[in-house]
């Protein structure tokens, strides 16, 4: 069984972190020379924002125009075609296969922090009838899962974190199944992730 989707907007309220915080983080990754800058979906509309912080700092990056389907997507033609030395893959943690590339790739998470409110997320829970929960998540929520599963084992459920899923790879949530959880929960935001649990929704 899976419980997808543990109300995220509701339990979770993001905590800002500024684009010069990452950046600065960032840039601490890089090698000298070109840059070819990869971003998800939902950071395109900081790339300009992002590349002003970069090159403040000597990075001469330019954002792929290319959509962005995960962390084995690369853009190897685009970073031959502009003469980049390195990629900076954001959003993503490293694919589980290595991916063959002429130039180094760098990932970047882009981790989030949010303030989890216990007493809502207690209220939500109590309105499952699971007792034993798998927890995972997508990689920018991974503390806050973290803190779920820890006011629920605290009160009264079982919870195990069981680490992060990707959109074509969930042996997290098959090693938890093993297990015997009631219920695989994801915490996070949309439904891509949890329709790659291939198991019964509740």
């Amino acid at each position: 069984l899976c419980f997808a989707n543990m109300f995220l907007m509701t339990l979770l309220v993001a905590k800002s972190k500024s684009v010069e915080d990452h950046v600065s983080a960032i840039a601490k990754l890089l090698p000298k020379g070109r840059v070819l800058l990869q971003l998800p979906e939902g950071l395109r509309w900081k790339a300009q924002e992002i590349i002003e912080s970069l090159e403040k700092r000597g990075v001469d990056a330019i954002v792929s125009g290319a959509r962005c389907f995960g962390a084995c997507d690369l853009p190897l033609k685009e970073a031959a075609a502009c003469e980049a030395k390195t990629i900076l893959h954001v959003g993503h943690r490293p694919f589980y296969r290595k991916t063959e590339s002429p130039v180094p790739v760098f990932y970047y998470d882009w981790p989030m922090d949010f303030s989890v409110d216990e007493n809502t997320i207690l209220k939500e829970a109590g309105k499952l009838k699971e007792e034993k929960l798998g927890i995972v998540t997508s990689v920018q929520y991974i503390e806050a899962a973290k803190r779920i599963a820890d006011i629920m084992n605290r009160n009264g459920k079982k919870a195990e974190y069981g680490g992060y899923v990707l959109g074509c790879w969930a042996e997290n949530v098959q090693s938890l199944r093993k297990k015997g959880y009631d219920a695989i929960m994801f915490v996070g935001s949309g439904l891509f992730h949890p329709l790659g649990f291939d198991c019964k929704y509740v």
